[in-house]
């Protein structure tokens, strides 16, 4: 991929066998602005030593850099995904795919994110602590926006391929039958698959240890508000393939409407005996109809189909887990 057609991380990783150590790096961001805050935070007052403000933060450090990982990782799968999804059919969805190349909308959703982040410091700190050392907060609010980057940068292009998806949901499917039983929608299943894999990967370790990095916590409101965002997320994902899936159902049933009527005219002339290979006949019908019945529903391949089985598996498990966790407090 060019480097001027990528989304924003993927212009600001370095290219070749040095894009390994920007993504290293990059993770490291979160560790790097915990030690300066601890530094410049205790020689300001806001605690009484360094290790004080380094540990009530190194679980939200560690998570962070978690998801940057993540984040960079995907972002650069979906952005090759989505150049194949603009080339699908007439290039229906090609109006939703060049946006991914943005720079401005992520830059805006880090800055968002980062003053979120600037939100629960004042709430952690106080208002008069957060004035009083305006130098500390400044250089805290630059070294988190540089780690939201990558972050609104994923978020970002997940939701542009979401709307990529259900642009094609608008439009009959690019593939025939019997060519290819997903018609031709392979490449749209792959890219959910990267987007629900993403998303469960994400949200796992956030549901299981919650953002306080502590899975014994006992924070009922927090768990409900992680499922809740968790729920939305695995909603718009189906809501944005169910035109799709509605259109692969109607192909389907026509297919199959086909093929039971074949296999019925077959069946009566075998039943009755009157026509010389007959048998044969219904033997053909048979797996035509079969093949028809075979056309998927969902855009995804019989791999794809188990990995997001796999996946949805993991979501149900965390949920049971933490649940239990939260009853039964072991």
């Amino acid at each position: 991929m060019a480097l001027h057609h990528g989304p924003l991380t993927e212009r600001l990783l370095p290219r070749g066998p040095w894009r390994w150590a920007g993504i290293v790096g990059w993770s490291a961001l979160p560790f790097v602005r915990i030690l300066v805050f601890g530094l410049l935070g205790a020689a300001a007052g806001l605690a009484p030593d360094v290790g004080t403000l380094v540990n009530s933060h190194m679980s939200g450090a560690i998570l962070n850099a978690y998801v940057i990982a993540v984040a960079l990782l995907g972002t650069g799968i979906l952005a090759k995904q989505l150049e194949t999804l603009g080339a699908l059919g007439g290039g229906e969805a090609a109006r939703w795919t060049r946006h991914n190349r943005s720079i401005v909308v992520p830059l805006v959703l880090a800055v968002g994110l980062t003053f979120l982040n600037g939100a629960s410091q004042v709430q952690e700190f106080g208002t008069q602590a957060v004035s009083g050392a305006p130098q500390v907060f400044g250089i805290d609010f630059l070294l988190t926006l540089l780690f939201r980057i990558p972050q609104a940068t994923a978020l970002y292009s997940t939701a542009i391929a979401l709307l990529a998806v259900a642009e094609l949901g608008r439009h009959p499917p690019p593939g025939t039958f019997p060519e290819d039983r997903s018609l031709g929608l392979g490449a749209v299943g792959e890219l959910l698959t990267t987007v629900l894999f993403g998303y469960v990967a994400i949200f796992i370790p956030v549901l299981l240890f919650g953002t306080s990095g502590n899975v014994l916590a006992p924070r009922v409101g927090e768990f409900l508000l992680i499922v809740g965002v968790l729920a939305l997320g695995l909603a718009a994902i189906l809501v944005a393939a169910w035109s799709m899936h509605r259109r692969l159902v109607a192909e389907r049933a026509r297919q199959v409407g086909a093929a039971r009527a074949r296999y019925a005219v077959a069946y009566r002339g075998a039943l009755a005996g009157s026509e010389q290979g007959a048998g044969t006949a219904l033997e053909t019908a048979r797996l035509l109809l079969e093949g028809a019945e075979s056309i998927h529903e969902w855009p995804f391949n019989d791999r794809t189909l188990r990995v997001v089985g796999l996946l949805l598996t993991g979501v149900i498990t965390g949920i049971v887990l933490r649940v239990a966790i939260l009853t039964l407090g072991i």
